[in-house]
């Protein structure tokens, strides 16, 4: 399988054009763990708030709200901070994420 190499913002756009399809991504968690995590988009039967209501963190670009697909929790929904993800994978195509480098 070959890896291509793509931005945090082109990251974040293919996980947004998925439309709702399966795609899975590794990034590190706020406790420096590495999580691997199978998920979508536009999932809505598990909400608790079915009024409508905007999510918190819409407005923030580096995190995206997906609903994970299996794990302890599931059905839950979480964040994924696109600034520390590592790999993307949708539709069979691995994507790797280019972050700069901190000198």
């Amino acid at each position: 399988m070959t890896e291509t190499l793509i931005t945090k913002e082109v990251a974040k756009a293919k996980i947004i054009g998925t439309g709702g399809r399966i795609f899975s991504c590794v990034f590190i968690k706020k406790d420096k763990t590495i999580r691997k995590m199978k998920c979508r988009l536009n999932v809505r039967k598990h909400l608790v708030h079915k009024d409508g209501r905007p999510s918190t963190t819409a407005h923030i670009f580096k995190y995206v709200t997906v609903f994970e697909m299996r794990g302890e929790d599931a059905p839950v929904y979480r964040n994924i901070n696109i600034e520390t993800m590592m790999t993307l994978k949708i539709d069979g195509e691995k994507f790797v994420i280019a972050h700069e480098s901190t000198g």
